[in-house]
């Protein structure tokens, strides 16, 4: 057997989405020297749908079929453009510290980072059903469903903070530079846009 034979069926081999919850700089690296577009639109639609639900669930809400059409309909579409928009914020601010990954390389770190949410997909969305206003009464009137429904929700903070972590590992790993400098440059776009937002408030206050 060749070595391209030996390296094509190490690739075949190759799972990122289940290879990315432990070594997220050896996908980063995959995800970014192959194709892996049925893997993509996965992530791409899990992605979404984590997002969705986290701003629905940010407030007391019913659960309807319009509101389960337009999530399956727009959760794509509005994680195409946090990806989009945070992979151009982390590009942009990566460079004024030597980072050398292109836009592109960096979206796909933002994207395969959440691999272990998406991988919990499923019991996110039974908590997502569960905390509704259609069924959380009953849930929390019963002592079962309410201890299953914290440690989910336990569970998916702990998922959260380990997608976090990943995402710093990928950054760094694609722009060439240390976790410390990735962590910096992503947390950046942040800490400037608060406070622009704070002189903006500040400014009219005192104008008032």
């Amino acid at each position: 057997m060749t070595q391209e034979n030996i390296i094509e069926e190490k690739n075949e081999r190759f799972n990122p989405l289940f290879k990315s919850l432990l070594h997220p700089r050896e996908t980063i690296r995959y995800i970014t020297e192959n194709e892996t577009n049925s893997m993509y639109y996965i992530m791409f639609y899990g992605y979404g749908l984590i997002n969705f639900m986290d701003g629905i669930s940010r407030n007391d809400y019913h659960l309807s079929y319009a509101m389960i059409i337009s999530m399956l309909i727009f959760a794509p579409v509005l994680a195409y453009f946090d990806v989009y928009i945070t992979g151009w914020l982390y590009s942009l601010f990566g460079r004024l510290l030597g980072g050398k990954a292109t836009p592109n390389e960096l979206r796909m770190s933002v994207l395969w980072s959440v691999a272990p949410l998406v991988l919990f997909l499923p019991f996110s969305l039974a908590t997502f059903v569960g905390a509704s206003e259609n069924f959380v009464y009953y849930i929390i009137s019963n002592i079962t469903y309410r201890r299953i429904l914290y440690l989910t929700l336990f569970v998916e903070i702990i998922l959260a903070v380990w997608s976090y972590i990943n995402s710093i590992r990928m950054v760094s790993e694609v722009q060439g530079f240390s976790k410390w400098r990735a962590f910096l440059s992503m947390i950046l776009p942040g800490i400037i846009m608060i406070a622009a937002i704070v002189i903006i408030i500040s400014f009219f206050a005192l104008t008032i």
